[in-house]
């Protein structure tokens, strides 16, 4: 009888931490998509009006209602951040092109409007004649910074990216969202 209990005891602690071990491993496994799924269901909860209005018109084919919202998502959100992040990049070609012609031409004193900003003009001034018209010192200090300039831009465009996926994974689960909600 004592041996029974103490079976008991023990497949009792045996199925506790197997079950604890693969809810933990689910977590591990779940926890990257946790924002994207937060996202659809915001999606989905935030134009659930309009997906009714959208199944009633389409009579009652939900999953057909729930693509064609879908469909409106990812033209409302995912295009123009895609979008958004190929004028940043081109922007920012452009934005390189033009520091580089103008450390080509060598300015030697600040533009004229410059002295007139409200607030920062005499400052600005003053840090052209300093820094800027001293290209021997700005190419240094590029120089010397580039490794964190460029380790910028890349966290910059991994974040941009990582937000482009969420947005896309939060569209996709509120599919599912609206097509079982």
């Amino acid at each position: 009888m004592n041996s029974l209990r103490q079976t008991s005891i023990y497949r009792v602690i045996g199925i506790t931490f197997a079950l604890a071990t693969l809810l933990f491993a689910g977590l591990v496994i779940v926890r990257p998509f946790i924002p994207a799924l937060l996202l659809g269901l915001i999606f989905a909860v935030s134009t659930w009006p309009a997906f009714l209005w959208i199944k009633v018109r389409l009579k009652g084919r939900v999953t057909l209602a729930a693509a064609v919202m879908t469909l409106a998502l990812a033209l409302g959100f995912i295009v123009p951040f895609a979008l958004l992040g190929n004028s940043l990049v081109d922007n920012f070609v452009q934005l390189s092109k033009g520091v580089i012609t103008f450390f080509q031409n060598e300015p030697r004193s600040p533009p004229a409007w410059l002295t007139r900003v409200p607030l920062v003009g005499a400052y600005a001034d003053k840090f052209w004649a300093d820094y800027i018209s001293d290209t021997a010192y700005l190419t240094g200090m590029l120089k010397d910074n580039s490794d964190h300039i460029t380790q910028w831009l890349l966290t910059l465009g991994a974040s941009i990216g990582q937000g482009l996926v969420e947005l896309g994974l939060g569209v996709f689960f509120s599919f599912f969202l609206f097509r079982h909600g």
